[in-house]
């Protein structure tokens, strides 16, 4: 509805409204959420805790999405990892830019270069946005 986008996307934080449950620490900008969580009695309720910090849920995928958001933590998440450092991203680029960032010497580097100018660069999403702005 649009109270709810307007609520959502068009209010500052600390102009919100809160609504908070009475039985744990729960609260939402929504009245009609607080209804819904307050209907099922507390000792009826499955939580799900968060193993890292006080987050608690009724929802598994609510403590899946918590975990990944708040933690970087996820079961299904696939990483690649760096043989040479600690290094690990959720990403296959992220961990090809960190190999030519920081494990490739200078020599070997494949620099991507403008056609127009001296520009040069090791991305070449960054030589792309290069020639866009600058020509």
């Amino acid at each position: 509805s649009l109270k709810v986008h307007d609520l959502s996307k068009h209010t500052v934080l600390e102009d919100v409204k809160w609504f908070e449950c009475h039985y744990c620490d729960y609260k939402t900008k929504y009245k009609y959420y607080l209804k819904n969580h307050e209907h099922i009695a507390p000792e009826d309720i499955n939580w799900f805790k968060c193993g890292q910090c006080s987050y608690v849920t009724k929802r598994r995928m609510s403590l899946k999405k918590h975990m990944t958001r708040r933690h970087g933590v996820s079961e299904d998440v696939v990483w690649f990892k760096c043989g040479l450092c600690a290094y690990k991203t959720k990403w296959k680029s992220g961990l090809k830019q960190h190999m030519v960032g920081k494990h490739t010497a200078f020599e070997d580097i494949t620099w991507f270069k403008c056609q127009h100018c001296c520009y040069r660069t090791k991305w070449k999403h960054t030589l792309l946005r290069h020639e866009t702005a600058k020509h």
